[in-house]
């Protein structure tokens, strides 16, 4: 009876065993899949990436730099007004032509991968 527990206990952690390395096998292909799903989508966000800068660099300078200022780095309002020696009114204006360009710019991009998104 000791002997038939014996092989019962090894049958029963090498069964344990196999179904831990079965496991892991089933991760793998998952992993790999999960990697080249990442590498899509980072060429995606660097493909997106370089459509924008070449839309901003479309749209003329004073708009870039008034855009830039607020949306990129961050800038109040107020700040601007003292950077670039302009009036509050013109930044408000300056800044919405931007984005009407940058957005008119942008349009074929989401037009193109059929999507409705707010920009």
């Amino acid at each position: 009876r000791i002997t038939v527990n014996h092989v019962k206990d090894y049958l029963r952690k090498k069964s344990k065993v196999s179904k831990m390395l079965f496991e892991k096998m089933k991760e793998l292909p998952l992993l790999q899949e999960n990697e080249i799903i990442k590498k899509e989508n980072e060429q995606i966000i660097e493909q997106r990436k370089k459509f924008v800068h070449q839309c901003l660099q479309a749209i003329p300078e004073k708009y870039k730099l008034i855009l830039s200022l607020r949306d990129i780095q961050g800038f109040s309002y107020a700040e601007i007004t003292k950077i670039l020696k302009i009036s509050p009114g013109t930044v408000d204006s300056r800044l919405h032509r931007a984005r009407k360009m940058l957005r008119k710019k942008l349009a074929p991009f989401f037009i193109q991968r059929g999507g409705n998104h707010e920009m």
